[in-house]
C-alpha cells in the first residue's frame, strides 16, 4: 500500500496544519479509540465535513454573491466587497477548524500547551505487512475519524472512557490482529437490525446532547443576529444615513437569518444530521455577510 498524490492531501498538508508544527507522520500522530459498547460515542456534529463539501459551499457562496452584485450599480461595490470578504473570512476560518489534523490543547495542572495530531488512518487487515506505517495515513479527509474497537481486548472497556494510541503502534497492532477496529462513520451505518440501515441512537449516551440541542443552539444564534439586524434597521432607516438600497440589504440579511434559523430538514440517518447543521450554519454566515454590507452602505446616499 502506497500513498498516491492527490489534490486534497496536498491541500491538507499545506494549509491545514498549525504553523510551526513538525511534519505529521505515524510517529507523532495519535488515534482516538472507543470501545463499541461505550455509553458515550461522539456527537454527530463531530463528524468531519469533507473538503469537497466545503469547496462546494464556497463556490455556492461566490455564485450567490455574483448574482446579487453583478446587476447592481458600481456605486456600492466597496460595500459589497466588504460584506463578501467578511463572510469569506468566516468560511475559511471554519474550514480550518473542520479540517485541521493538528489541534492545540492544554494540560490542567500545570496549565501548559501541547499539540495533538489526529490524521485519518486507513483500514488495516490482519496479516498486512507494514513496511512503512506512514503509508497508512490518509491526509485527504483532514481530521481523522474515531476508531471503534470491535471485540475489544486491548484496552479497559468500562463504557465511559476512550483511549489514545500512538499511530504507528495502532497500525502495527492492527496488522498483527491484536486490534480490530472500524471508523465511527462506518459503525454508525450498522445496526445489527435487518429492518434498519443506520443507527439513530447508537448508544445510551446518558446526559449527552442530541441533534435537537444543536438545532436549538443555531436557532438561538439566528434569533440574536435577527434582533441585531432589526435594531440596526430601526436606527438607520430613521436617520440621515438610511436609504432604499441600505434597507434592501438589511431586509435581505434579515430574511436569510430567518431562513437559517427556521429551516426544517428531515434526514433518514444520523450521519446526514451533521450536514443539516452545516447547511444551517452556512446560511447564517451568508446572512451576516449581507448584514455587514448594509452597514457599509450608509456611507452613500441614494
Amino acid at each position: 500500500m502506497t500513498n498516491k498524490f492527490s489534490l486534497w492531501s496536498w491541500l491538507v498538508e499545506k494549509f491545514y496544519i498549525i504553523p510551526g508544527v513538525d511534519k505529521v507522520d505515524a510517529s507523532n500522530a495519535v488515534v482516538y479509540t472507543i470501545g463499541s459498547s461505550n455509553s458515550y460515542l461522539p456527537l454527530q456534529d463531530e463528524e468531519a465535513v469533507s473538503l469537497q463539501v466545503q469547496l462546494l459551499w464556497l463556490l455556492t457562496y461566490i455564485i450567490i454573491w455574483g448574482f446579487v452584485i453583478i446587476p447592481k450599480s458600481t456605486t456600492y461595490y466597496s460595500a459589497y466587497f466588504s460584506g463578501f470578504i467578511a463572510g469569506l473570512i468566516i468560511i475559511l476560518v471554519e474550514s480550518f477548524y473542520y479540517t485541521t489534523i493538528s489541534s492545540l490543547d492544554f494540560t490542567t495542572n500545570p496549565i501548559e500547551p501541547y499539540v495533538i495530531n489526529v490524521p485519518q488512518i486507513k483500514n488495516i487487515s490482519k496479516g498486512d505487512k507494514v513496511k512503512n506505517a506512514n503509508n497508512y495515513i490518509n491526509f485527504s479527509p483532514g481530521q481523522g475519524d474515531y476508531k471503534i474497537l470491535i471485540n475489544n481486548k486491548t484496552i479497559p472497556d468500562d463504557s465511559q472512557y476512550g483511549y489514545l494510541f500512538q499511530a504507528d503502534r495502532f497500525i502495527e497492532e492492527s496488522a498483527k490482529g491484536n486490534i480490530e477496529s472500524i471508523d465511527l462513520e462506518d459503525f454508525l451505518k450498522t445496526t445489527g437490525d435487518s429492518t434498519q440501515k443506520y443507527r439513530f441512537n447508537p448508544t445510551n449516551q446518558e446526559s449527552i446532547e442530541y441533534f435537537s440541542s444543536r438545532v436549538n443552539e443555531q436557532a438561538w444564534a439566528a434569533y440574536y443576529v435577527a434582533i441585531i439586524i432589526l435594531t440596526w434597521a430601526m436606527f438607520i432607516t430613521t436617520s440621515k444615513w438610511g436609504g432604499r438600497t441600505q434597507l434592501l440589504w438589511t431586509l435581505l440579511s434579515f430574511l436569510t437569518t430567518i431562513l437559517a434559523g427556521s429551516t426544517v430538514m428531515i434526514s433518514t440517518n444520523i450521519l446526514a444530521y451533521n450536514y443539516i447543521l452545516y447547511v444551517r450554519k452556512r446560511l447564517l454566515i451568508l446572512a451576516i455577510s449581507f448584514g455587514i454590507t448594509s452597514v457599509f452602505i450608509i456611507n452613500y446616499q441614494d
